[in-house]
């Protein structure tokens, strides 16, 4: 039986629990800075909503069954805004390689300016972008990887600038206008021709195997090391090609993995944890929480295991909530990995693990107490563990105080398995001291609105009925997501609420179908009036 005893918290009071290394190095005086520090989230969070205002109308169609297209419609200010400097420098790189005025050195710096974005998205303990901006790290890999392939692009362009002018002291022996043009023979001709062709080969060996993820599932720990290594004697040669001042983010990036692996792993968070296995192939990941180890509801951890493999971290969302004395995470074994665990946990209870984290931020402030009376949890599968997590701590402010309209929780499963599972998991069976919990107090919380579908093995639909694990009433088939949204609109309208949070984790189709809907039926950000979805997902991947 797992300890849930609840530890006393204060969920309203902002955290830096996001970016790892600065709350664990600035929670001392965190109390006596918090008036700043909460005026500055505050701010953050007003900053965020104009910055997610979607650019495209509402009559723009998605495109659900294209990857790259069907973000489309979605494309919102603040991504507008990330966006320029990475047009700015590859039309500056084009400029300066092609141009007029064409310079060899002025291609090359601007080409160097693009690898400081690279590791500053590349950081995780201490990201500056997230703990100015509010992003998590998982949310900044996407724009990591275009500005790695934008490093690639005006590299290309310098080097055909450099091919073309034979450097701007004049043309060499092999370059376009000398004695025995060649580029082949070019590429390695002196020393800055050298290192600039190895960083170029560095960085197609980094770019290719992490944007092609088959690469990762082949084997994790040669991609990881390689990745490391690549990036590490790319920083080396690009120093000796001429930008000594790159050196700054490796500075950073070396202090990044220090606080993850010889601080938050091998100094300050636990060693040891219990498995259990449960019912549908479902593990229990569990350990005492300690006062290090501080997160937010919805946060993940990494997580490794060293008899299943030393450097395979893997991500893990929390299924616990911060109240709780003892830190849950639940897997389900569908891979490699996970069936590795499963076969593990059969038959030992006790690992050693390493840990890193905690990672990510939800894109709504659920704990703005006056815009977020109403919230929308949609879950599928294994997908409850961030919801589940987030929902336990909105029910712990519900009993100190605070006034909700309505927590509606849909959870769509295959089978009652993962029911019983998450049900009569230790995380969730009710925390001492006259806590609440999702699966097991739902009848007695007059806010809450329990919706489990099942929809495996199913003859009908929309038929509700009794669940095997306890008196949990189910329906069967899949939920009309629409007509979810739309009677949760209709009651935060009648109580003349402007908001609505919608935090969505399971599978992709599921996150498409739900940010589709609520893009349709949400009132406009400039509209000033109405009711305003506003919208978090969860990946299963990062």
């Amino acid at each position: 039986m797992t300890d849930t005893t609840t530890i006393k918290s204060s969920p309203t009071r902002p955290t830096m629990n996001e970016v790892p290394l600065f709350s664990i190095l600035l929670r001392p005086v965190l109390a006596s800075i918090q008036p700043v520090w909460k005026a500055f989230c505050a701010f953050r969070w007003l900053l965020s909503r104009p910055l997610n205002t979607l650019i495209l109308p509402k009559f723009v169609p998605g495109f659900v069954k294209i990857p790259i297209l069907k973000h489309v419609p979605h494309i919102c200010i603040g991504e507008i805004i990330f966006a320029v400097p990475i047009f700015v420098l590859a039309y500056l790189s084009y400029n300066a390689s092609f141009g007029l005025e064409r310079s060899t050195d002025t291609s090359g710096y601007i080409a160097s300016y693009s690898i400081y974005p690279i590791f500053f998205t590349a950081n995780k303990a201490n990201s500056l972008v997230t703990f100015v901006l509010g992003i998590p790290f998982e949310r900044l890999i996407f724009w990591h990887k275009l500005w790695s392939i934008l490093v690639v692009v005006t590299g290309i362009f310098h080097f055909c600038c450099a091919y073309d002018r034979g450097g701007d002291e004049g043309q060499t022996t092999h370059s376009r206008y000398g004695p025995e043009p060649n580029i082949g023979k070019f590429a390695f001709e002196g020393e800055y021709q050298i290192t600039g062709s190895l960083l170029f080969i560095s960085l197609i060996l980094l770019i290719v195997p992490s944007i092609l993820s088959i690469f990762r599932r082949l084997s994790f720990d040669l991609w990881y090391f390689s990745h490391v290594l690549l990036a590490a004697s790319a920083i080396v040669l690009v120093v000796i090609h001429g930008t000594a001042n790159v050196l700054i983010a490796l500075v950073w990036w070396v202090i990044d993995l220090s606080a993850r692996y010889l601080l938050m792993t091998g100094r300050l968070y636990p060693r040891e944890a219990t498995l259990r296995v449960l019912p549908g192939d479902i593990v229990e990941i569990s350990f005492p929480k300690t006062d290090a180890l501080q997160y937010d509801p919805g946060q993940f951890l990494m997580i490794a295991i060293p008899e299943i493999g030393f450097s395979q971290f893997h991500p893990f969302s929390i299924s616990s909530s911060p109240h709780q004395k003892t830190v849950t995470m639940h897997t389900k074994a569908i891979g490699g990995w996970t069936r590795k665990l499963m076969e593990l946990a059969k038959t030992k209870s006790k690992v050693n693990i390493l840990l890193e984290g905690p990672y990510g931020n939800l894109a709504v402030d659920i704990n703005d107490t006056v815009r977020y009376k109403t919230v929308v949890l949609i879950a599928g599968g294994i997908g409850i563990t961030p919801l589940l997590s987030v929902a336990n701590d909105l029910l712990q402010q519900v009993q100190n105080g605070r006034e909700m309209t309505r927590i509606r929780f849909v959870w769509t499963i295959r089978s009652l398995d993962v029911l019983q599972s998450m049900k009569d998991s230790g995380d969730i069976e009710g925390i001492s001291g006259g806590g609440l919990s999702l699966l097991n107090d739902y009848q007695s919380i007059d806010v809450l609105q329990l919706d489990v579908h099942v929809t495996g093995n199913s003859s009908g639909k929309g038929v509700s009925k009794k669940a095997d694990a306890g008196d949990i009433s189910t329906i069967t088939g899949r939920p009309n997501i629409e007509q979810v949204l739309n009677e949760t609109k209709e009651l935060a309208s009648k109580e003349g609420e402007g908001a609505v949070a919608v935090l969505v984790c399971g599978p992709m189709s599921m996150i498409d179908e739900c940010r589709d809907a609520t893009r349709r039926i949400s009132d406009l950000f400039c509209a000033g009036k109405g009711v305003k979805f506003d919208f978090h997902e969860e990946k299963f991947e990062l």
